[in-house]
């Protein structure tokens, strides 16, 4: 059995075969989109999401920022979360949506700057 390893390596899984919500590291624990480079699977970190991929291998999974207007607070949850009225997210990766400044709002979803008020 040892000697004819091809007959039985395939059944063994890759160690870069990560499950939704993880995503590829290289050797120092950083997320990578290449699974080249990579070594293992982490889970991605608040912020980010988890994103499917496939290569020679087979499938996988990368993380990639959410996208502005987003955010993403706890771990367990696979997908960017869009901003609540009131809030906004300028930037890509937030773990969470910042409120607007007195002064300004939001009224829709999804918002990635707020709106001064109208003059009374």
């Amino acid at each position: 059995l040892l000697n004819h390893t091809t007959s039985w390596e395939m059944w063994l899984p890759l160690a870069t075969s990560c499950v939704e919500g993880q995503g590829l590291v290289n050797e120092d624990g950083l997320h990578v989109k290449n699974r080249s480079i990579a070594v293992g699977c982490s889970w991605c970190e608040l912020g980010s999401l988890s994103t499917a991929m496939h290569d020679a291998k087979g499938m996988t999974f990368t993380c990639s920022p959410c996208p502005a207007g987003t955010s993403k607070l706890l771990y367990s949850t696979t997908t960017c979360t869009s901003c609540a009225p009131g809030t906004y997210g300028n930037s890509s990766g937030q773990s969470q949506c910042q409120r607007c400044p007195e002064g300004t709002y939001q009224s829709g979803l999804g918002a990635t700057s707020c709106t001064p008020c109208p003059e009374a």
